[in-house]
Formats: C-alpha cells, sequence, structure tokens
C-alpha cells in the first residue's frame, strides 16, 4: 500500500512538473541589455525579476534572429489609477518603429512588488514577435497610458520548422470538388449530414484537415457547424466553428453553392493502421482537405 501511495505521488509530480519542463525547453529567458531597473515580484510564493521601462527610459534588447521573442509585461498600477488600464508598447529599431501593441490590463489580485512602495502589478500581458535573421538591437517604449511605468521579462526560442505536408484522398466521399482561390485550384471532399467521409491512415501522424461549409442561397450571415470524427463506435474529437461566406473561394464549376471561409482543426493519428470517419452536424454540406506531412508517405515506401 506504501509503494502505491509513493508510485501514484510520483506520477502526480511528473504530471504537475512536465508542462513546466517542456515550456523551459521551449522558450530560453534573456536579460535585457538596458532597462530603468529591476523589481522582484512576488506571486504564489515564487521571486520573479521584472525589468522596468517607461516614456522615457526605454528597455534595450540584444537577440540574434531568426527567433521569436516573447515579452511578458506588467503594468505599473498606482493608488489614484482605476482598476483598469489600457497602454501601447512600441518596438523600435535604430529609431524605426517596427512594432506597435495595444494591451488593455487590470489589477493583479495575486502578484506584488514588496520592495516598491504604491505600486501594483497589473495582471500578465504576453506579446509576440519574429526577429528576422542577424544580430538586432531594439527598444521597447511605453506610450498613451497614465501609468508611470511597466516592467517586462524576455524570452526567446527558434522558429518551428515548416512542415511540408501533401494532400490525401479519402476512401469514401460523396464527391470531389474543385476550389479555386486566386486562380490556383485545390482539391476538397464533399461530406454531407447523411453520408461521412471515410479516410484510411497510417500513424503515427498529425493530420492537418481544412473544413468549409456549403452556404445555399438561403443561408445568411453566420452559421454554426460541427465536424465529428469516429473511429468504429469511438469519438475521437469534435470540432465547432462559427463560420461566414467566402468572398475569394469559388467552385471550378458553375454551383449554386458557396464556400465558407477556411476552418482548420489538426487531428493525431496513434502509432497503427485506422479508419477514421468525419461526420457533419449542423448545415446540410461541406467540403474537407486533408493534408498529411510528407516524411509520414515517404515512411511507407
Amino acid at each position: 500500500m506504501r509503494n502505491w501511495a509513493i508510485g501514484f505521488l510520483v506520477a502526480a509530480l511528473l504530471a504537475i512538473l512536465s508542462p513546466q519542463v517542456e515550456a523551459q525547453k521551449k522558450y530560453e529567458e534573456i536579460k535585457p541589455v538596458s532597462a530603468g531597473g529591476n523589481a522582484i515580484l512576488f506571486i504564489k510564493n515564487k521571486k520573479i525579476t521584472y525589468f522596468g521601462f517607461d516614456k522615457t527610459n526605454p528597455l534595450g534588447i540584444k537577440v540574434k534572429g531568426p527567433r521569436i521573442l516573447k515579452i511578458l509585461t506588467r503594468l505599473d498600477f498606482t493608488a489614484k489609477m482605476g482598476t483598469r488600464e489600457g497602454y501601447t508598447i512600441i518596438l523600435f529599431e535604430k529609431k524605426k518603429k517596427i512594432k506597435t501593441f495595444y494591451k488593455k490590463s487590470k489589477r493583479s489580485k495575486q502578484a506584488a512588488y514588496p520592495g516598491i512602495k504604491g505600486v501594483i502589478p497589473g495582471q500578465k500581458g504576453v506579446l509576440k514577435f519574429k526577429v528576422p535573421a542577424g544580430i538586432h538591437e531594439y527598444e521597447l517604449w511605453l506610450a498613451n497610458t497614465n501609468a508611470p511605468g511597466a516592467r517586462a521579462r524576455l524570452f526567446v526560442r527558434s522558429p518551428r520548422k515548416k512542415i511540408k505536408r501533401v494532400s490525401m484522398s479519402p476512401r469514401e466521399y460523396v464527391s470531389a470538388v474543385r476550389l479555386f482561390v486566386k486562380e490556383k485550384g485545390y482539391d476538397y471532399y464533399m461530406v454531407t449530414s447523411g453520408k461521412p467521409i471515410k479516410l484510411e491512415v497510417e500513424g503515427t501522424a498529425r493530420l492537418k484537415i481544412f473544413s468549409r461549409l456549403n452556404y445555399d442561397h438561403k443561408m445568411r450571415g453566420k452559421q454554426v457547424y460541427t465536424i465529428q470524427v469516429r473511429e468504429g463506435k469511438r469519438e475521437v474529437k469534435r470540432v465547432k466553428f462559427r463560420t461566414t461566406k467566402s468572398q475569394k473561394v469559388v467552385y471550378d464549376k458553375e454551383s449554386p453553392l458557396i464556400v465558407s471561409v477556411a476552418d482548420k482543426f489538426f487531428l493525431k493519428v496513434p502509432e497503427g493502421k485506422h479508419l477514421f470517419e468525419f461526420r457533419l452536424i449542423g448545415g446540410k454540406s461541406a467540403v474537407l482537405k486533408f493534408l498529411i506531412p510528407e516524411k509520414n508517405l515517404l515512411k511507407r515506401r
């Protein structure tokens, strides 16, 4: 009994800690090259260093790209301010405005700066920026706010590698259609409320699926529909979309139907062969496009 309890405790701790470990691997914290001082923030029994900047003292950042720069910001609230406040953060490089972020914040009920009198941290905001190749020196400025200043933490990670994907043809479907976007054609497969699409795929893989609802002449405005994925009697996934008509995509042949803008979802395929059914709930018909990483097809050859 004791061994079981210890095992359960270890498993629970691993479950709690694993997302944090994963997050640390994705992003690496960096320090600014210059700042308007720093402050220790206390939250949930943790001490975290934030670096200050304001309307006259920018936060200096040096980073080598290509990288994704993530900035965690907290606005400084004072007793005279309200509980909510808007603010603007502007990113400059060599005195040229590169990016402007518009944010809203409210006072944090959990965080505090014990070493700073009269300043209450705002809730955490998240900004992301793609840093191009080369070495870049940025300045982060605060603007358009009644707050005396703000504080930030900086993180970087490598950009994700683009996965090359190729189209898949289902085993069963109502009909194959071709849609055109700016004179370029794409193959889709139709599903109706009464007849699902059946797709055979071998895992492990991560499918990328585009879905477009068909509008008839009676349908107006935003429409809600659901794509349900089943394997045998088991529901594997269910995704609900709220969509509207596309103004750019048309059928290759004259049709009374108009497709919606593209909705997107992913499906994780475990190891082995699988036969999935894609069912439409809500709406009369829709068209789907299936993409699989090219490496999955190469492995099967």
